[in-house]
């Protein structure tokens, strides 16, 4: 397994599979292009929930 570095500040660290993600929640809403947008500008991409592992995270992230 790689060595996982810090995030960026604003970002909470999981690891997922062989890999760590960084999470940041942004409360504002806003279109899908933009909210797409404003993620790539910061280096990273929106969260897709496409396995249960990835819902559970988001779950535990979000304190539901």
């Amino acid at each position: 397994m790689p060595v996982l570095g810090p995030c960026k500040d604003g970002y909470v660290a999981y690891n997922y599979t062989d890999h760590q993600l960084c999470l940041k929640f942004v409360g504002n809403k806003v279109p899908y292009p933009e909210a797409a947008a404003r993620c790539q500008a910061e280096g990273g991409d929106l969260f897709k929930l496409e396995t249960v592992a990835k819902y559970t995270i988001m779950t535990d992230y979000l304190g539901a």
